[in-house]
């Protein structure tokens, strides 16, 4: 639940990502736990090389799978369910180089009548892959369901030479596409550009893969996946340069492809090769939002309404405040609200460059914005649209216009007034005066000059305000309250009586 919230409120989609079949990895673990599946339902089990599997045959594993499966999307928030590239398993061999057969000889000679050993296998997968769509999709339509199969489904002639997903794995990824069972694929598009000076002969192109994919993809979204291991010298001795992913990211682009993924996390979070920077500064530069489904979701939300704009010290903040929309017609209410600006009144909202603050829409509908980099005598307009949970995007609503002349000093002549009831327990209502529009911070210390409250903290028009302060689990004392306005400052003191 953490993390799936945390991923929220920065506008990040949670896929779970499983593996429908591998039990144990490297390793026949003897200490499974006692309600773990192979001790629960041995006779699902295949040992297979050094690894626990379970058998795609079985219509129980099917079912146990597809429990599995519901139970993460019934129980918790998350935005889509994400298979691994392992459905049979990959060819073990042995000391003599032949592949040891995966021993399912015997659930073949019980369900497999009429069918070939590899027509059965692929349709065993097959059931799977859509029993998973199908529940997902009547228990809640906005998952998603998406795969990210090995690179080469079948070999491409001459130029696509490897192991083929259809034949060696049993993954059919182009049928799942065909029959609209999946709503993405991100193919693991392992190896390197053409033009890469370091590309191996042996190894298929790059970029004749994502074509292949991008002809191949049936109206649903295609993405590429990207070998970010290899900017290591410890994978194979590839020893990538960032710039090889930022190339193979504009390859896609010009394919019309849906996006990327990046395998693994940790290159990124340690910035292997400056893989952050490389990206932030060139195909990275501004921010985009996840690609819409319309065969999930067409409808737009509705614009957010009530719109006002204050405009704040130079140097210091805009505050932007609304009301959220009615329901749009599919019944979908707003997920996100974002933020655009620009110095022409006539905001650009399809111009990322323009984007400047995604706001979630269960936590605030009010934003500050620094309105540095503004030119001498010049104003920031503003306009929000409203986001779904589908990524759809309203129609904008554009802000009044801000003053082009702001404030360069502190206001004067603003006044803390006295707290009402003071003695007080245990809340009391701290009023005070602006003149002008001002930033403002009200906050409550200890006597010690801990501050323990901050009532408020945000840009205000002049006026007349009050804040209550809530004394719940603090001490009976005297508290200092003190209200800061630019470089004004004003103080006063409450007395809490348990």
């Amino acid at each position: 639940v953490f993390m799936v919230d945390e991923c929220h409120k920065r506008g990040i989609e949670f896929h779970a990502w499983l593996n429908p079949y591998r039990i144990t990895y490297h390793t026949l673990n003897t200490t499974l736990a006692p309600n773990n599946v192979a001790r629960q339902h041995p006779e699902w089990v295949r040992t297979y090389g050094s690894e626990y599997y379970l058998d795609p045959g079985e219509p129980a594993v099917r079912d146990y799978v597809n429990r599995v499966v519901m139970d993460i999307v019934t129980r918790y928030d998350v935005d889509g369910i994400h298979f691994d590239d392992y459905f049979y398993p990959y060819a073990v061999r042995d000391a003599s180089s032949n592949i040891v057969p995966f021993p399912d000889a015997a659930t073949f000679q019980l369900y497999g009548a009429g069918l070939t050993l590899s027509d059965w296998r692929r349709q065993n997968v097959n059931k799977l892959v859509f029993a998973v769509y199908d529940s997902i999709r009547a228990a809640k339509p906005w998952v998603k369901f998406g795969i990210g199969p090995f690179g080469i489904w079948k070999n491409i002639g001459t130029v696509v030479q490897g192991l083929q997903s259809y034949f060696d794995i049993y993954a059919d990824s182009r049928g799942w596409l065909q029959a609209g069972k999946v709503d993405y694929l991100a193919p693991q598009n392992y190896w390197s550009l053409s033009s890469y000076p370091a590309h191996e002969a042996s190894e298929p192109p790059y970029e004749i893969l994502a074509a292949w994919w991008s002809a191949n993809r049936f109206g649903r979204q295609m993405l590429m996946g990207n070998a970010a291991y290899k900017l290591g010298s410890t994978s194979g001795g590839k020893n990538w340069p960032a710039s090889e992913i930022a190339n193979e990211i504009r390859a896609g682009r010009d394919l019309n492809l849906s996006g990327n993924l990046f395998y693994p996390y940790r290159d990124f979070r340690a910035n292997t090769k400056s893989i952050r920077d490389t990206l932030k500064a060139g195909v990275y530069r501004t921010a985009a939002f996840v690609p819409t489904m319309p065969w999930k979701d067409a409808i737009a939300p509705n614009p957010p309404s009530g719109l006002t704009a204050t405009a704040g010290l130079l140097g210091i903040m805009d505050t932007l405040r609304w009301s959220p929309p009615a329901p749009a017609a599919d019944g979908d209410t707003a997920r996100y609200y974002a933020v655009y600006r620009s110095l022409s009144s006539t905001v650009d909202v399809a111009d990322m460059g323009n984007f400047v603050a995604l706001v979630p829409a269960a936590s605030r509908r009010t934003v500050l914005v620094a309105n540095t980099g503004r030119p001498a005598g010049a104003s920031w307009h503003y306009a929000v649209t409203t986001l779904d949970r589908g990524w759809n995007e309203s129609t904008p609503t554009r802000f009044p216009m801000l003053d082009a002349v702001r404030p360069d000093a502190a206001p004067t002549g603003f006044r803390l007034l006295p707290a009402a009831p003071n003695p007080f327990n245990p809340t009391t209502a701290i009023g005070y005066q602006l003149s002008a529009i001002s930033y403002v911070r009200l906050e409550i210390f200890d006597t010690l000059g801990r501050k323990l409250r901050t009532l408020v903290d945000e840009t205000q028009p002049a006026g007349s305000y009050s804040a209550t302060f809530d004394a719940a689990g603090l001490p009976s004392g005297v508290y200092l309250v003190r209200l800061t306005a630019g470089s004004a400052v004003d103080t006063g003191r409450v007395l809490l009586v348990r």
